[in-house]
């Protein structure tokens, strides 16, 4: 796959949500495209990620998504104090992070979700829109900065770059949140230490 994917992110204080969407899907394709995994390993995890997404789907995407933000979290200095995620038929989770004062660190965490997500399904990053949502989290973080365009465009830069470099650790914290719902700050370092 080429990278010849423009990335595209309004430079100025209106991001639109699907300006942001778009960014994202491109910035996926580019970095995974070129990413250091080598066919067998794709090969194991489209299987893996086929099992899974047949039994418990929404389990599955929702534990790679909050993973993700965990992972990318901690990989930038800001260490989750909690993951969990519900396996009811909706299977929503959150990620209870300290508050990131930088604006370029919380949006790549954020992003790290849907991203980590969107890798481990094969679906479009899906960026709930809802109050309390990610893609609100990353306009109202991006509102904090002195160029919010630019700093979407960098966050979703390095959410992907870690997200590449990191991906054994958001694996196997994945597969722990599916297995046991909910992991507390060590559990998460020593899942990211063992990858």
């Amino acid at each position: 796959m080429s990278s010849r994917i423009v990335l595209f992110v309004p430079s100025s204080k209106a991001l639109s949500n699907e300006n942001i969407a778009a960014a994202v899907i491109a910035e996926l394709i580019r970095h995974w495209s070129e990413g250091p995994r080598d066919a067998d390993e794709r090969a194991v995890e489209a299987v893996e990620a086929r099992k899974a997404t047949e039994t418990h789907p929404r389990l599955f995407a929702t534990s790679y998504h909050e993973s993700g933000h965990a992972v990318v979290s901690l990989a930038l200095g800001y260490p989750p104090r909690q993951v969990h995620v519900i396996p009811d038929h909706t299977s929503w989770g959150t990620t209870r992070n300290s508050r990131i004062v930088d604006p370029l660190a919380d949006i790549a965490a954020t992003l790290g979700g849907p991203m980590s997500e969107a890798l481990a399904t094969g679906l479009q990053p899906q960026l709930p829109n809802a109050k309390d949502g990610d893609l609100f989290h990353i306009a109202k973080a991006a509102r904090r900065a002195a160029d919010p365009g630019a700093v979407v465009s960098q966050g979703i830069k390095l959410a992907s770059a870690m997200l590449v470099l990191h991906w054994p650790a958001v694996r196997r914290v994945a597969r722990r949140l599916m297995d046991q719902g909910r992991l507390y700050q060590t559990e998460i370092m020593r899942e990211v230490c063992d990858a």
